[in-house]
């Protein structure tokens, strides 16, 4: 199988596994461990953010085909304290789903690697980290953003 077709391979593989990552999380949104999870900042730095290419997904999240995804987290200059608390708990819910599909990614890339196929175990992490954990990231940094503005509120 030519690298293309390996890459295309592993996108559709990565984009596959927001479905497990959404199931799992509805499976686990009521459990009393799921709040701690909406505070979680894995790179707090902005400067790091931007450097990685968060602000790339970003762009992606916003300009491309991608927006019509989770249209829960639309965000309107007039939205008031009770709407960005909404967001805010759609974002954590769209960021444990992306963390969890990229754990999913994660196993089934180092089971390829144990068995011989690091070329294809190599793009499917350039995918994963692309497609679940920079989104993650991102919604991190948007957290915190709607953070600041909820602070100034109270």
């Amino acid at each position: 199988m030519d690298i293309l077709k390996l890459f295309l391979f592993s996108i559709a593989l990565v984009m596959g596994s927001w479905t497990i990552g959404l199931f799992i999380n509805m499976a686990i949104l009521r459990q009393p461990f799921y709040e701690r999870f909406s505070h979680m900042n894995f790179i707090r730095s902005e400067a790091v953010n931007k450097a990685i290419g968060v602000g790339l997904v970003r762009w992606g999240a916003m300009k491309t085909f991608f927006r019509f995804f989770n249209p829960n987290i639309r965000l309107s200059n007039s939205a008031g304290v009770d709407r960005l608390t909404e967001i805010r708990k759609q974002m954590t819910h769209s960021e444990i789903g992306h963390l969890i599909a990229f754990l999913v990614v994660v196993f089934y890339a180092i089971f390829m690697a144990v068995n011989g196929k690091l070329l294809f175990a190599g793009l499917l992490m350039l995918s994963n980290i692309f497609l679940n954990l920079h989104p993650s990231l991102l919604q991190q940094q948007n957290k915190r953003r709607i953070d600041r503005v909820l602070e100034r509120y109270s």
